[in-house]
């Protein structure tokens, strides 16, 4: 993946301090939420998946995942968030600490 040449460690240990804003200068809340919801999520599998074939499977390339394993693996722990948002946004569950509903919508 192109993009991939250009992340760096500060990036995505600083993913929650980037700020996306709009040609007028306008800051963009969906925008901004899904990045710094979707950078550390995405790194964590990349991590998982680092450990289990280097360690787990000994790094036999054999036991390697395919491009489309690991694509379904992503799409299934961006479900993941997706859900935990939707449920976290019941206001009748979780009263006053409740996730706003429209920022979810324009995160998604």
């Amino acid at each position: 993946i192109q993009w991939m040449a250009t992340v760096e460690l500060g990036l995505i240990l600083g993913c929650n301090f980037v700020r996306f804003k709009s040609p007028q200068g306008k800051f963009i809340p969906g925008k901004t939420r899904l990045f710094t919801t979707q950078t550390p999520i995405s790194f964590h599998l990349i991590w998982r998946l680092y450990v289990t074939r280097r360690y787990t499977n000994n790094d036999e390339i054999e036991k390697w995942l395919t491009e489309t394993q690991i694509h379904i693996q992503w799409i299934l722990v961006v479900n993941q968030a997706l859900k935990r948002d939707c449920i976290l946004t019941d206001s009748c569950r979780f009263v006053l600490s409740a996730r706003q509903q429209e920022l979810v919508l324009s995160t998604w």
